[in-house]
């Protein structure tokens, strides 16, 4: 793009000496408006073309942390992770509730995307389950007592007690709701799937888009390489 912009500098030539200035003052500025123009559309081609080719392919939605909150993640055991210890990774987020209207919906979504052969997600994807205890209710003590009996390090989706509703509030999702939540390799929101009724099609959504971001996770690798 920046040697066709020199050509046609070039095909322009130099500015032709005027004798008398008053008189053809407008055509001394002619080639002066003409270089303007070429490199202000020479700029304009440039932007677009790294648009195209930005690596950040997160979709805007209002209301969703656009990245990683900086919030540390609480397990069972009481012990404190860092979030960022998942950038370099694709990030699913299921995040919920142990509740009556949403602890059915949790459990199946989490053995579909976590434990299920023919639904699970890759292993190298990083699943988190956020459970949101401070809409729990009455359910409160029996689910913390449940999470912790069946928790372990390698325990998939990894759960993480959300023990005021700060971190779903963080990440954007409405109280009492089951949503899940695709971040990308640089902790970019890249998906959000709010509607889980049609199990078929949000797994082929969800597994569509970690497709994509695997594949341009192989073609940063390549590149930097």
């Amino acid at each position: 793009m920046l040697i066709l912009c020199k050509k046609k500098l070039l095909a322009i030539g130099s500015i032709p000496e005027i004798k008398s200035k008053e008189k053809f003052y407008p055509l001394r500025i002619i080639p002066t408006m003409v270089l303007f123009l070429l490199l202000f559309l020479c700029s304009s081609s440039l932007l677009k073309a790294a648009e195209k080719t930005s690596p950040n392919y997160s979709i805007h939605y209002d209301g969703y942390a656009r990245h990683f909150p900086f919030y540390p993640l609480i397990d069972p055991l009481g012990k404190k992770h860092s979030i960022n210890q998942f950038l370099g990774k694709i990030t699913v987020f299921i995040v919920s509730v142990p509740n009556m209207t949403q602890g059915k919906k949790q459990e199946k979504w989490a053995r579909l995307l976590g434990e299920d052969p023919k639904t699970k997600l890759p292993d190298d994807v990083a699943l988190i389950l956020v459970e949101d205890i401070s809409h729990a209710g009455f359910f409160k003590g029996l689910a913390l007592s449940h999470i912790k009996k069946n928790f372990n390090a390698n325990s998939r989706p990894f759960p993480v007690l959300d023990m005021n509703g700060t971190l779903t509030h963080e990440l954007g999702v409405p109280k009492n709701t089951t949503q899940i939540l695709i971040y990308d390799k640089s902790g970019n929101l890249y998906q959000v799937e709010k509607n889980l009724d049609n199990i078929e099609l949000t797994l082929n959504r969800i597994h569509k888009a970690i497709q994509r971001l695997e594949r341009e996770k192989k073609r940063f690798a390549n590149s930097s390489t």
